[in-house]
């Protein structure tokens, strides 16, 4: 997976979906999770810090876990490491996007 913010916001879009629940009821907002990067890459204890209902949050959750991340490097050693993630849907675009603190964790 490339480290480009770009190329992010592009997996987003093609593997997130609007939840159907969340556009009929018209609901738009941005869910805001916190989760552990293992050195494996895969994710851990997710933690929900700002959820959006119609489905929305468990809708960002399944994604993210989708995502091989390049774990966190300390002292030239693989470290777990805790990440941030914003993903917005926005129901008048009928869009996703999301914002990763640091691009260069994606792999």
């Amino acid at each position: 997976f490339s480290i480009l913010d770009h190329e992010f916001q592009t997996f987003l879009s093609n593997n997130l979906e609007y939840p159907e629940t969340a556009f009929k009821q018209n609901i738009s907002g941005t869910v805001e999770l916190l989760f552990v990067v293992e050195v494996s890459g895969r994710v851990s204890n997710i933690q929900v810090e700002k959820s959006l209902g119609g489905g929305c949050t468990e809708e960002a959750i399944r994604v993210l876990k989708l995502i091989r991340w390049y774990p966190g490097i300390r002292d030239k050693l693989a470290v777990r490491t805790l990440m941030p993630l914003q993903i917005t849907f926005d129901i008048a675009k009928r869009s996703v996007g999301g914002a990763i603190p640091t691009p260069g964790q994606l792999r």
